[in-house]
């Protein structure tokens, strides 16, 4: 992990290949993949995107939603969590070892939907993700950071 378990983004933990694997393997093989990953092409809370830093209140009802680019349209399974984000005196500096952050919300929707409501939890900086999967071994990921303040 570097700032994020996803930082990389080639292959989840689980092993699902992301679309940046299956361009590297079309690139080597020459072969184009049976069924390509989904693609997530935006991610929003409330509206706000990375860009805009989200900023939340303690206990605030919040709305996350994506923008998907399913090419295979084969059903979605999607997992969301907020973590912490890594404690400053614990960051890594080019590649070193730093602990995963805990999870302080996750929900997981085996069905399609690319949104989800949650409420903000405890001051402090974190960082919201989501997993895409489908049925063939393929997945996407997006994260965005958000800060929580006091009302």
């Amino acid at each position: 992990q570097e700032r994020t378990p996803t930082w990389y983004g080639v292959f989840l933990e689980s092993g699902e290949r992301t679309a940046a694997a299956q361009v590297m393997q079309t690139l080597w093989t020459g072969q184009q993949q049976e069924y390509p990953a989904p693609v997530i092409t935006g991610l929003t809370i409330d509206g706000l995107s990375a860009g805009d830093s989200v900023r939340l209140k303690k206990g605030q009802d919040c709305r996350a939603e994506l923008s998907i680019h399913n090419l295979n349209s084969q059903p979605l399974s999607f997992s969301w969590e907020i973590m912490k984000e890594v404690e400053k005196d614990k960051e890594s500096d080019g590649g070193d070892f730093e602990p995963t952050p805990d999870v302080v919300w996750q929900q997981s929707i085996p069905e399609t939907s690319s949104q989800v409501q949650f409420s903000a939890p405890d001051p402090g900086e974190y960082r919201l993700f989501v997993y895409i999967r489908d049925s063939h071994g393929n997945a996407a990921t997006a994260n965005m950071p958000i800060l929580v303040e006091d009302k």
